[in-house]
């Protein structure tokens, strides 16, 4: 009973952890965003959780990069989902098969809206919610 209480706290503490944070090479942080510079005002952006939230921190990250060049807006371009299955290890010899979404665009920092796929980059960041 001990133990099944401790995977269960596991579990739950896994699940509630705020994943908003850069994916580093090691593998320590593999869900979260990373971006590479692609040109002026243009970036890759990608972001990799769960179904729930793949998407708002995909743009939490693409905001956070339009304000951080003193732009107003950012327009994505190319943007794809897909799936990734990953075994993550809960701790007590448990690992468990998590499904992940990954969202990734190249996004055009901007000073004005140019219709379709634009995105105000302060409203999007003053909108956002802790991944809790």
């Amino acid at each position: 009973m001990r133990i099944l209480l401790t995977i269960l706290a596991l579990m739950l503490t896994a699940c509630s952890t705020p994943q908003y944070q850069r994916v580093n090479e090691n593998g320590t942080h593999r869900v979260g965003y990373d971006e590479t510079k692609i040109g002026e005002n243009k970036y890759h952006v990608r972001y990799l959780h769960n179904k729930e939230f793949v998407f708002k921190g995909f743009l939490r990250r693409s905001s956070e990069l339009a304000i951080q060049n003193n732009k107003k807006f950012f327009c994505t371009q190319n943007s794809r989902a897909s799936t990734e299955q990953l075994n993550m290890y809960m701790g007590a010899g448990v690992t468990q098969n998590v499904g992940l979404e990954e969202h990734n665009a190249v996004i055009i920092l901007k000073d004005e809206s140019s219709g379709d796929n634009c995105y105000n980059a302060k409203e999007v960041f003053n909108s956002w919610k802790p991944l809790n």
